[in-house]
């Protein structure tokens, strides 16, 4: 009998003085021989991933997904469709604006509650009732089902109905209402109502009412009025799969947009490992004493602020609702031996998620949140505000219930800088797809903008309107053009003969656009013939009038005058002499969208890249993220992007209002943890950005990433995304080898392209010194051509002279040795001197200050 059993395989082990048993022989080799079955399948799994493809899909919805892997893998992009919303209400129901409703009892704008935009519309009554109509005389297709939706804030409700109804235009017969609940006070809610084919609606168009109705007394605010036409699918599924609630939600699937809206700019972000950014990412969400600002020391969160649950500073956090989460972090006690308190919540002022206090050590803190975003605070416990602090580092998030090891975070992201379309129901779409590489677009439809420079032609006048038409557009598969004027409002389609404000192709003749104007918007008088010309200003956003005649249609005699639309009078908004460019008061052009008659293939720019790693991956799904160059602005002792006080000047402005800014590059690299992030103050939007003037360098192209604010304005929503990613090792490695190979291509292809065109692009300087612009339609700027020559131009004024700089131009755009140019001083038509430096400083060196103009050249 054995006296001793090997360590690995327990086989039995003899020495001199054991008796040996036949048993104990064969017990060995069962055992050997299931070890040898069982790696022998191990190998086969080994050999089987090693040789076999494993390509796995998922399809992500719009928001935040998690995708857990067995290893890391790239991830290509199968399919994003388009997506068109139509609101039939055009941009009326952004309740930015009385001006289009009539009003009966009491209603306002109200800035201080709204769901989109910055404004709402407040009802109020007092036992009479209060409403906002308008008619639309566009007819809703009884062979067509509808939504209407919106959004109201109850503050106050005793009786009454609150609601918002179509009903026959011309009157207050209301037909169809969504009514919102009394009971819901102090809460938005999203209130829907549809209307169903064969819709008993009578006349030529109908009646929209925004109304606290009856006997009753309340106040209610209603904002993002919708009415969209749907598929007969989602018709049947709302209410049912798409609620409130459910995720995707109903306002995921049918958000607000003004007029014709479709999705634009989708992006997809991962974050894998670690949820949170690290070091030295403002942690500065919250509220509290701003005495002691919280701030990184050494790779560790100096934490000054906090005891009760108002007090702290936090950080945001997109979570998927009824996912485990786990935040892990090493804490330090304070001098005074107080501890740091964690705490999660909804808002700056709860902890409805929960909290727990770290002494010093390692910690981890669980939860499991209900609702997205988490805001994560970070308190000092057992004093409101303290020179002395606690401290957190290597904090982490991930999802799951057990904390994982730290890690930095990880992000990718991957935007498509394109618009993908469908028609109105959703049938037919354009599709996105990754290959090879590159993202390309099938382009079922087709969007142009209807300016001044298309050859627009005279077709017939009627009563009260003309028909105008061009005949050189791209074939339609349908004769159903989506077409929205330059207030929001959406044209009808084939009533071009009979009514002003509609649309359509000419079905026998290839490329031939109609649409029919109102003499009130053109101020074409009754029987005048308006020229080509005439035609195209109209469609610059200028209308005719009278001379001197208070605004009065132009009729054949007198003098011809223009005015800009949306504004009164001649004045400096007006012109005796034809226009030949656009409307610069905010006027936005005529849209046209449309099917095209044979779909075309097209490459679309594609920035970033996506992975997953193995584990969790969570990854976002959005639309309307924009990449941008961005120029900072100094102000005392820092530079800005985004400030709201350069509103006037546009400088160091993003193109949109910020929604959130993601990241900041500095000369392509990631930049973004050298600048502040600050959501108070004055941002343009909800975010702005600084950093000190010390760690600003002049002479580098800064870009920002963010999502706009005004979402409704820009896109509609992504509904989904098809992906496909690696699940073997082969795949893995297959996958690797053709990503290296289209880098490569692609690389080579650019090399090309730069060598055959150079840059070419106008980039704008870093003005510095109190220099700033003196004319926005001439601002400094440079580029430089595909022989390598420099063109620099512009304008600015009221900066300091020699030896200050007045900017700096990047690498690459540097002369070998010192040049001096002549430029011109405004003031007095003197000229003075320029001079730029090998290293790109630019001096102005001669004369008084003053505003300067100047254009020239030179080689690098």
């Amino acid at each position: 009998m054995s006296s001793e059993k090997t360590t690995n395989l327990q086989l039995h082990k003899w020495q001199d003085s054991d008796y040996v048993l036949r048993e104990e022989f064969n017990e060995n080799f069962e055992t050997l021989d299931t070890e040898i079955q069982s790696s022998n399948n191990r190998l086969d799994t080994v050999e089987s991933t090693l040789n076999q493809r494993d390509i796995q899909s998922a399809t992500l919805q719009r928001g935040t997904n998690l995708v857990s892997t067995d290893m890391a893998s790239g991830v290509n992009v199968k399919k994003i469709e388009g997506h068109t919303l139509v609101n039939i209400l055009g941009k009326d129901g952004s309740c930015e604006s009385l001006t289009p409703f009539q009003i009966s009892g009491t209603a306002e704008l109200s800035s201080t509650k709204y769901w989109n935009g910055t404004t709402s519309i407040k009802l109020t009554s007092n036992g009479t009732g209060s409403t906002c109509f308008k008619d639309y005389q566009y007819a809703l297709n009884t062979s067509k089902q509808y939504v209407l939706a919106f959004w109201v804030y109850v503050e106050s409700y005793n009786s009454g109905s609150i609601y918002v109804g179509l009903g026959d235009v011309g009157t207050f017969e209301l037909r169809y209402s969504a009514l919102a609940s009394g009971s819901k006070i102090g809460s938005w809610q999203l209130v829907h109502v549809k209307i169903p084919q064969s819709n008993t609606l009578v006349g030529n168009g109908f009646r929209l009412s925004i109304a606290l109705s009856g006997t009753s007394t309340a106040t209610a605010f209603f904002d993002a009025i919708r009415l969209y036409e749907v598929s007969s699918d989602l018709y049947n599924a709302i209410g049912t799969t798409y609620t409130t609630s459910s995720n995707p939600s109903l306002n995921d699937i049918l958000p607000y947009v003004d007029s014709i809206q479709s999705l634009t700019h989708p992006y997809l972000i991962r974050k894998a490992k670690n949820l949170l950014p690290q070091e030295p990412y403002d942690y500065n969400e919250g509220t509290g004493t701003n005495s002691h600002n919280n701030i990184w020391e050494n790779g560790k969160l100096a934490i000054r602020n906090g005891s009760t649950d108002v007090y702290g500073r936090g950080i945001w956090s997109d979570v998927i609702p009824n996912q485990a989460y786990t935040l892990s972090l090493h804490a330090e006690k304070a001098n005074d031996d107080t501890s740091l308190r964690i705490m999660a919540g909804y808002s700056s002022s709860t902890n409805e998620i929960g909290y727990m206090n770290f002494s010093s050590g390692y910690g981890t803190f669980s939860f499991t949140p209900t609702q997205s975003p988490v805001l994560i605070r970070f308190l000092r416990n057992g004093a409101t505000s303290s020179t002395s602090p606690v401290y957190a580092h290597d904090i982490m998030l991930n999802s799951g219930s057990i904390a994982l090891p730290f890690e930095p975070q990880n992000e990718d992201m991957l935007l498509f800088e394109t618009t993908l379309r469908s028609n109105p129901d959703h049938t037919v779409k354009d599709t996105l797809s990754i290959r090879d590489g590159k993202a390309h677009v099938t382009r079922k439809y087709e969007s142009k903008v209807l300016d001044g420079s298309m050859d627009w032609k005279f077709g017939a006048d009627y009563t009260g309107f003309k028909r105008v038409y061009v005949n050189d557009l791209v074939p339609t598969v349908d004769h159903k053009p989506l077409v929205s004027k330059s207030n929001g409002q959406i044209l009808t389609v084939g009533n071009y003969s009979t009514e002003a404000d509609s649309t359509s192709f000419n079905s026998n003749i290839s490329g031939y656009f109609q649409l029919s104007i109102s003499d009130t918007d053109s101020g074409w008088g009754e029987t005048y013939t308006p020229s080509a010309a005439e035609i195209k200003a109209y469609f610059y956003g200028w209308k005719m009038t009278k001379s001197a005649s208070g605004g009065q249609p132009y009729n054949g005699t007198g003098t011809k005058a223009w005015t800009k639309i949306g504004t009164d009078g001649i004045g400096s908004n007006g012109t005796l002499s034809l226009p030949t460019s656009m409307n610069d008061e905010g006027y936005t052009p005529y849209q046209l969208q449309y099917q095209l008659a044979i779909p075309y293939e097209e490459e679309v720019p594609m920035i970033g890249d996506l992975s997953f790693f193995d584990g969790d991956n969570q990854i976002e799904l959005g639309e309307g993220l924009y990449m941008e160059r961005a120029t900072p602005v100094q102000s005392g002792n820092y530079y800005h992007i985004n400030n709201d006080h350069d509103v006037t000047t546009k400088q160091g402005l993003l193109k949109y209002r910020a929604g959130k800014i993601i990241r900041i590059l500095k000369d392509s690299k990631n930049a973004t943890a050298e600048w502040s992030f600050l959501s108070d103050g004055s941002p343009y939007g909800n975010e702005r950005v600084n950093i000190y003037h010390t760690n600003f360098d002049a002479t580098a192209t800064y870009t920002v990433v963010y999502t706009a604010l005004d979402k409704y304005a820009l896109t509609t929503h992504a509904q989904k995304a098809d992906v496909e990613y690696s699940a073997s090792h082969k795949s893995v490695l297959d996958q690797l080898v053709q990503h290296s190979t289209d880098q490569s291509m692609q690389v080579s292809q650019i090399k090309r392209d730069y060598a055959k065109k150079g840059s070419g692009q106008w980039l704008e300087p870093v003005l510095l010194n109190g220099w700033v612009v003196s004319d926005s339609t001439n601002k400094p700027k440079f580029k430089k051509d595909e022989f390598g020559v420099v063109h620099v131009t512009g304008q600015f004024k009221d900066g300091a002279l020699q030896p200050s700089v007045c900017f700096v131009l990047p690498a690459g755009y540097r002369p070998v040795q010192e040049i001096r140019v002549p430029i011109v001083r405004n003031n007095d038509s003197s000229f003075s001197q320029m001079s730029i430096q090998p290293n790109g400083e630019a001096r102005i060196h001669i004369g008084a200050p003053g505003t300067f103009a100047f254009h020239f050249s030179f080689m690098t």
